[in-house]
């Protein structure tokens, strides 16, 4: 499959848009995204691929110099689902898409969509901000 690998299991290998993206996390803990499944869960209580959700999101908004909200996804300012998941993988995109109904249903995210296939709208919540700190 071509494309840019989101969940890859090792974080070295990922392209360099996918690099530049999450240079900030990387660069702070190079290692956290190579631990199994069991090590991510039992330290946060979240998945390996949620806890990846969480960095690119909330890498994304900072980029974008997008500040977590209170604020409906119509209201405030957001990130595009199509531009973050824009070169990834089918399959990465798909996780990521999954990982955006686990964080809309823990309240770390809103999400809008304007009709059926549409680009998604995510506005960050300050619980994700938290998450991002706390998984760093």
């Amino acid at each position: 499959q071509k494309g840019v690998r989101l969940f890859a299991d090792t974080t070295p290998e990922l392209d360099t848009n996918v690099e530049a993206l999450l240079e900030a996390d990387l660069e702070a803990d190079p290692e956290t995204s190579q631990l199994d499944d069991a090590d991510q869960a039992g330290t946060s209580g979240y998945s390996k691929n949620t806890i990846r959700a969480i960095r690119i999101l909330d890498t994304a908004a900072q980029a974008d110099n997008i500040q977590p909200s209170d604020a409906s996804a119509q209201e405030a300012e957001s990130l595009s689902f199509n531009k973050i998941a824009h070169e990834a993988r089918r399959d990465d995109a798909v996780t990521l898409f999954f990982e955006l109904l686990v964080l809309k249903s823990r309240d770390f995210i809103d999400v809008s969509q304007s009709a059926p296939y549409e680009d998604v709208q995510i506005v960050p919540r300050p619980k994700l901000r938290q998450a991002a700190s706390s998984i760093a």
